[in-house]
């Protein structure tokens, strides 16, 4: 076996346990927001499920975790609400960026739309991301910048930042949730 074979065995498993760590502390994020956005009467879309990404099938681009969401709503039921705020994590950004970065919008739609729609609609958000490091935030985002994100929104404020930068509740609360949730009740009113 020569060094390089003898080398590259451990580094695979150490890849492997380094990425199981980093989303370790992902899953401690999203659950730092479900309860900060919980105390402040906002209820997740999803129970659980935080990426629609993952394949267990052979296409290999599927296995590894690149993006994930989280989506929050007020209202008694996801067949018709008004407002939601979204948070995107991409492990694997635009190639603008040379970090993972963490996106909040605050969005509020002209009628009421089910969370279903709002999914059937979202293609991409590429281009929020690419917009907020244009211009950051927290701003009102244009219609043409939420395009393939969520294009049905009458208004949409966002923000984003390195996701090394959020170290816990604190910085979720300074960085996303109080700027997002301090606008939120003024979109399309």
């Amino acid at each position: 076996m020569t060094d390089s074979a003898a080398q590259i065995g451990p580094s695979i498993t150490n890849a492997v346990r380094f990425l199981r760590k980093i989303y370790q502390d992902i899953g401690e994020l999203i659950a730092s927001l479900d309860g900060l956005m919980a105390e402040r009467g906002w209820r997740p879309t999803e129970r659980t499920r935080v990426t629609s990404e993952m394949s267990n099938g052979s296409d290999s681009t599927g296995w590894l975790l690149d993006s994930l969401f989280r989506c929050y709503y007020k209202g008694s039921t996801l067949e018709g609400f008004e407002d939601l705020v979204a948070f995107v994590i991409r492990l694997d950004p635009p190639a603008s960026f040379d970090q993972p970065l963490m996106l909040g919008a605050a969005a509020h739609f002209p009628a009421p739309i089910s969370y279903q729609d709002i999914v059937d609609q979202w293609k991409d958000s590429g281009k929020v991301f690419e917009a907020l490091g244009a211009r950051p935030g927290p701003r009102p985002l244009l219609a043409d910048e939420v395009s393939t994100f969520l294009p049905a929104a009458s208004h949409v404020v966002g923000t984003a930042a390195p996701l090394c930068s959020l170290t816990g509740t604190e910085s979720l609360l300074t960085q996303f949730i109080d700027p997002l949730l301090k606008v939120q009740p003024t979109l399309g009113r």
